[in-house]
């Protein structure tokens, strides 16, 4: 899924995915507290929005890259 994403937005977004157990510190820097947790960051790398649990589809984030002004390439 977040393949077909980065596909889609090309060089307008990077995907970058983390194992919390792996990483733990980049996890604690993000504060994530549940997984999955999906988080977009702007281009300085601060937190712009937050989504978080199961169900997480395509369009739930196509929708939220729309809200932060975000558009296919």
């Amino acid at each position: 899924m977040l393949d077909a994403i980065q596909d889609e937005y090309g060089d307008r977004l990077n995907v970058v995915t983390l194992d919390v157990r792996d990483d733990r510190l980049l996890a604690m820097r993000y504060a994530v507290e549940s997984v999955p947790a999906l988080i977009f960051c702007d281009g300085a790398g601060k937190e712009a929005r937050r989504q978080v649990g199961p169900v997480v589809t395509v369009a739930g984030i196509r929708a939220a890259l729309a809200k932060l002004g975000v558009k296919p390439q």
